[in-house]
């Protein structure tokens, strides 16, 4: 039976090679493409006084003269590439690689929103912006959500290549 099958050896080698790229998200999938529509909707409301994240981002008009230090600019930065862009590409092409490089972005991306946030509320009382800055709280929750939504998804793949079999 072995010999009537090995004419199809390469086809079931391709196949598996293409399936092992790939996971299954399952039920996280939609949770993960809502948390980004939170983030989208997050780089909106005020991350800065009243400056939303694109304004602090491009350094837009700032009435409020608050001061926007680099961890917070870096944190937007790390919110759109990461907990946007590379989770809805993980989340549309089903990717292994594009999945673990949403999960390294997104975590370290909730460590630097941290420290973004710290060191706006560290800054001298005549810079520092007034008010809570709830989208950017909202935005490292997200962050947060997202990292803990796609820890399971890259865990649930083994880091090992296979030998190719001949």
């Amino acid at each position: 039976m072995s010999d009537d099958l090995s004419h199809y050896r390469a086809d079931f080698l391709e196949i598996e090679n293409r399936v092992t790229r790939e996971f299954v998200a399952g039920w996280r999938r939609p949770a993960i493409t809502a948390v980004v529509l939170v983030l989208t909707v997050g780089l909106a409301l005020p991350h800065a006084g009243s400056l939303p994240a694109w304004a602090v981002l491009v350094g837009g008009p700032n009435p409020d003269n608050a001061a926007t230090p680099a961890p917070l600019r870096l944190f937007i930065v790390f919110v759109v590439i990461f907990g946007i862009v590379a989770s809805m590409l993980g989340t549309w092409s089903r990717r292994w690689a594009v999945a673990q490089i949403a999960v390294m972005g997104t975590g370290v991306g909730t460590v630097i929103g941290l420290l973004g946030y710290w060191s706006q509320q560290s800054l001298p009382p005549g810079i520092r912006p007034t008010g809570v800055e709830y989208g950017l709280i909202l935005t490292w929750a997200g962050m947060a959500v997202l990292t803990a939504l796609w820890v399971p998804v890259v865990l649930s793949r083994a880091n090992i290549m296979q030998a190719e079999r001949r």
